[in-house]
């Protein structure tokens, strides 16, 4: 943000507000800013429209659309166009959020109604929630146990079996 005015322009922007490079910094300063000559220009897209979709206090969310000189900055029929589907991807972004943080506890939640036991892995592998079925499981030592988050055989010889078979559906 120090070195960048367009980001820290994106970053004080009410959510759902596109700002644009040309708001942001003249031609003049462009010239003489290192950023757009070693990088921006040099790569050939000068110009940028940005919208934040999303913030909390540690981190934020933004699309944006990118120009080549050529193509010239983003007149106001695309700014347009973009102002109107800003509003779809920050829902598509909160949904995607929701499922991720909330979708593995809801699986389960469901597993457990129907009462199923059942491990849900992240794509890593790593265990986000487990029914009560399957805790006991778990629990018990049994059959399978939970070591620094990933699902392992309690038997050795299983192990192997095990992680192809996790591996194979993730």
């Amino acid at each position: 943000p120090r070195r960048n005015p367009l980001l820290r322009h994106g970053m004080r922007s009410p959510v759902l507000r596109e700002i644009s490079d040309a708001e942001v910094i003249s031609r003049d300063e462009r010239r003489r800013h290192l950023l757009w000559n070693e990088f921006y220009d040099k790569y050939g897209f000068p110009h940028y429209c940005v919208c934040p979709i999303w913030r909390s206090e540690k981190a934020g969310m933004a699309v944006t659309v990118a120009r080549t000189a050529k193509q010239e900055p983003i007149a106001e029929p695309e700014r347009k166009v973009f102002r109107e589907l800003t509003n779809h991807w920050r829902n598509a972004a909160m949904l995607s959020r929701a499922l991720k943080s909330d979708g593995a506890r809801l699986v389960a939640g469901a597993l457990d109604s129907a009462l199923i036991a059942a491990v849900i892995l992240d794509g890593f592998g790593r265990v986000v929630a487990t029914t009560p079925a399957a805790e006991a499981i778990v629990r018990s030592g049994a059959l399978l146990l939970a070591k620094d988050g990933k699902l392992v055989a309690a038997i050795r010889n299983d192990s192997a079996k095990l992680e192809s078979a996790v591996h194979g559906s993730l």
